[in-house]
């Protein structure tokens, strides 16, 4: 059996993580590991990850991609899968990841990310949206070859990720890796699901969360890459 490290990178995420590593417990098997990259939470983030028997290293403030780089540096397995603090997965995430990337010949894997919020007006709006971006993804990478990557919900071998460069301190490092990662073979499984909080819209809105990564996206294609902030804090 496929043994994984699943990388998860923390600030001040109390409210969030305990979810996060209830779910990953109940499928959790011998030989498995999750790696907390935790920068140096002021809350009991980083009790509630030792109650789950999470493997806790910490890293300055230097944003989420390298702090998820710096996981995979650490991490004892193989594979390598990614989630966020408040990315909850479903109850076959990990069944899924150990299936799919049985096949030697298979690098990587993707799934789809889901929201969750108060509002059902929004949450339809937000996942309509993330299942677009998810078909738009996997249409992108069979006609160009270039391997888009939802990293808050995905699994990679070690030795493909590092050979590629790992994730960098930019806006949009799925498509940053993309565009470095050409020539890797990557399944997208529709039924990988991981359920995401709407936080991030909340604090900045929906409409301007958008366009922060279409001027991403574009700034990478020109090479001038947006650099992300070094805070990856939860919000309230």
């Amino acid at each position: 059996m496929i043994s994984v490290s699943i990388i998860i990178p923390t600030l001040n995420e109390e409210s969030y993580i305990e979810k996060t590593l209830k779910s990953l417990r109940e499928q959790i098997e011998s030989g498995d590991e999750i790696l907390i990259v935790d920068s140096y939470s002021v809350d009991d983030t980083v009790k509630i990850s030792k109650e789950y028997g999470a493997n806790i290293h910490y890293i300055p403030r230097c944003g989420i991609g390298p702090a998820k780089t710096f996981g995979a540096e650490k991490a004892l397995n193989d594979v390598l899968a990614f989630l966020d603090a408040d990315a909850v997965p479903d109850k076959h995430w990990l069944p899924r990841i150990r299936e799919n990337l049985t096949d030697i010949s298979v690098d990587a894997i993707g799934g789809v990310d889901l929201y969750s919020s108060k509002s059902l007006v929004n949450e339809t709006l937000y996942n309509f949206y993330s299942i677009l971006v998810f078909f738009t993804g996997v249409l992108y990478y069979k006609l160009t070859g270039y391997p888009w990557m939802p990293w808050n919900n995905c699994a990679i071998k070690k030795d493909a990720f590092i050979q590629k460069g790992g994730l960098r301190n930019v806006v949009c490092e799925d498509y940053d890796f993309a565009l470095r990662a050409k020539g890797i073979k990557v399944i997208y499984d529709n039924k990988m699901i991981v359920t995401l909080s709407d936080r991030r819209f909340r604090k900045e809105g929906f409409l301007k969360t958008l366009w922060l990564w279409v001027k991403s996206d574009y700034a990478l294609l020109r090479n001038k890459n947006l650099i992300e902030s070094t805070s990856y804090e939860v919000v309230r």
